[in-house]
């Protein structure tokens, strides 16, 4: 019970931390767009330039992040079978 415990709690950190990956550029994109128009008087074309530069960074970015906590997800995985397997071989 408590293995699936810890990859229940492993999977919902990975979707949030996924999301969160994915949405943070675009919203920093969209700050710095906001300042500067505010600040320098640039144009409302920089919008477009850095949201659509943070989206494909918060892509990048969570398919990164992915990956990883995939392989991590893997390597849990094996060392709970050892962990298993150990506790067979002792008793």
């Amino acid at each position: 019970m408590k293995i699936r415990g810890a990859e229940t709690v492993f999977g919902v950190n990975t979707v949030i931390q996924s999301i969160f990956s994915l949405l943070t550029p675009p919203a920093l994109g969209a700050l710095l767009s906001w300042i500067l128009c505010a600040k320098f008087s640039v144009g409302s074309w920089i919008y477009a330039l850095l949201i659509s530069l943070g989206v494909l960074i918060g892509l990048i970015s969570m398919i990164k992040f992915i990956l990883s906590a995939a392989e991590a997800q893997k390597a849990l995985r094996e060392a709970q079978k050892a962990a298993g397997e150990n506790d067979r071989e002792e008793n």
